[in-house]
């Protein structure tokens, strides 16, 4: 069913290959297709390792980035030893520096906002009574002399792009970079940073570029009343360079990707506790109206068509359930899981998880290369809500862990259920870990 690796074609992959080190930032994946990291309530201290190690003149490597002005950011790289190599500041004020020796240089270089003013100048007058965001400037820095110890630095926004040289400013002794992090020191309302891409370069030439176009975006917890009061907030950070770590009681993420009629999904998790929800849905938005209603509303769906993962330590799959309604005489589909007795999920192992559709109304889902079967076979049924409803393809994964049973709903409050924490639910938040995710379309014959 997965087809040949030439009958498909590359729709979406994606890495996580920051790490927040400080563990206090806030952090949006892909929001406006920027990586932003919110220090308004702690420090950022967020950093990725370079594809290849910076040795020589030949290496070289950019971020372009927006900063809310008024506070100080660092763009800082590090060597093999995590020894400090380069230590770049943009000031309070706009001014781009570098550490040189014991004392920051300024480079008279400046960032800009409202597509082009320069910050430093009074006369452009930046508003000083409310909060103004940079332009997108690009930050360069390359052909490294760790001899002599010296760098050149290129600043490009709309208006500007200069290169000027930076003696001194290598640490002495270094001799390769291997590292890059953006840092905040302010703890301030605010203080933000946002990424909209990444290039590291040889000789010139792009030999790796990251940037940031889906949008992970948790759904927001509703209030209590209102419909699926049992969601809990999630928040995400991105770990060890690999992983997007999803924090709730209870809740999904979502991510909008192109339609897919017809295709694979890989990806990798890990979960420190395999008795806990981790579970991955594959939705169409167009299903049926109940979904588009569900998904405009409350912007999740349990009538997902596939769901795979980890539930009450064994790994599932969604599939269909014939039900009959005795109070209307009325047939109807619903869901229900299957539960897979081996292999068994073990907390904190990495599994590589795949799942492939047909517009047949089938999928098939492997665990580590090994292919999942129900009753004999390794065709599943797709779940959709009438036997009528056409199958499209996919177009959006959802994230889905926890504890359904985590939240006291209102109506549970209203009968006497006043703490948080029913039989099974989680005491503090459901950890899990997700990482490169590979989407494939199967290619027309």
């Amino acid at each position: 069913m997965a087809g040949d690796s030439n009958t498909r074609q590359v729709v979406m992959f994606q890495d996580f290959n920051w790490y927040d080190a400080s563990e206090e930032g806030e952090y949006a994946y892909g929001k406006d297709g920027y990586l932003s990291m919110d220090g308004s309530a702690g420090r950022i201290k967020s950093c990725r390792f370079l594809k290849k190690k910076i040795v020589d003149r030949s290496g070289g490597l950019a971020v372009k980035m927006r900063v809310v002005l008024g506070k100080r950011y660092y763009i800082r790289l590090f060597d093999e030893a995590d020894g400090l190599v380069v230590d770049c500041l943009i000031d309070p004020q706009g001014w781009v520096k570098f550490r040189k020796g014991d004392h920051y240089v300024n480079t008279q270089q400046y960032v800009t906002w409202g597509v082009g003013y320069p910050c430093v100048d009074p006369a452009f007058s930046r508003p000083a009574w409310y909060a103004v965001e940079t332009d997108d400037v690009v930050y360069k820095f390359d052909n490294f002399d760790f001899e002599e110890g010296r760098l050149d630095f290129t600043i490009a926004e709309p208006s500007l792009k200069e290169t000027i040289t930076m003696d001194g400013c290598l640490t002495r002794g270094a001799r390769d970079i291997c590292r890059l992090e953006l840092q905040t020191i302010d703890v301030d309302p605010g203080t933000r940073i946002r990424l909209a891409h990444y290039d590291q370069y040889e000789n010139d030439v792009i030999i790796d570029h990251e940037e940031f176009p889906h949008y992970w975006k948790p759904i927001p917890a509703p209030p209590d009343g209102y419909p699926s009061d049992n969601i809990c907030q999630t928040t995400l950070r991105p770990v060890d360079n690999r992983w997007l770590e999803t924090s709730t009681f209870y809740g999904w993420v979502r991510t909008s990707i192109p339609l897919v009629a017809e295709g694979e999904l890989e990806f990798e998790m890990i979960t420190p506790d395999v008795a806990i929800e981790s579970v991955v849905q594959l939705g169409y938005s167009g299903c049926d109206s109940l979904m588009q209603r569900l998904q405009e509303s409350r912007e999740c769906t349990m009538y997902c068509p596939i769901s795979v993962g980890i539930i009450h330590n064994k790994f599932c799959a969604a599939i269909p359930k014939k039900c009959h309604s005795g109070a209307i005489n009325k047939d109807f589909n619903a869901t229900e899981f299957y539960y897979f007795d081996e292999p068994l999920p073990v907390s904190h192992q990495v599994y590589k998880i795949k799942v492939a559709w047909l517009k047949s109304r089938q999928y098939q889902f492997w665990i580590d290369d090994a292919a999942m079967e129900i009753n004999g076979s390794r065709d599943i049924p797709i779940c959709c809500r009438n036997s009528t409803d056409e199958f499209n393809g996919i177009d959006t994964i959802f994230l889905h862990p926890g504890h359904s049973d985590s939240r006291a709903t209102l109506a549970e409050k209203k009968a006497g259920k006043r703490s948080v924490g029913q039989a099974g639910a989680l005491e503090r938040p459901h950890l899990t870990y997700w990482g490169r995710f590979r989407l494939m379309r199967n290619a027309a014959p």
